[in-house]
C-alpha cells in the first residue's frame, strides 16, 4: 500500500511542476522576455492576453 501512494505524491508533484512552469512562462510572455508565434502564445496566456499583447505589437510597427 505504500507503493501506491509514493507514486501519488510522485504524480502531485509532477503536475505541480507542470503548473509552475506554465505560469513562469506565461509571465514571461506578458513581460515581452519571450517571443512567439501568436499561435503559441494564443495556447499559453490564453486568447484575451495574446489579442492584446499582439494588437499593441502591430500598432508600434505601424507607427
Amino acid at each position: 500500500m505504500k507503493r501506491g501512494r509514493e507514486n501519488s505524491d510522485v504524480e502531485k508533484f509532477s503536475e505541480a511542476e507542470g503548473i509552475e512552469r506554465k505560469y513562469r512562462y506565461r509571465s514571461l510572455i506578458l513581460k515581452r522576455k519571450i517571443k512567439l508565434p501568436r499561435v503559441v502564445a494564443r495556447g499559453m496566456v490564453g486568447p484575451d492576453c495574446a489579442v492584446h499583447l499582439y494588437s499593441q505589437e502591430v500598432g508600434k510597427k505601424a507607427g
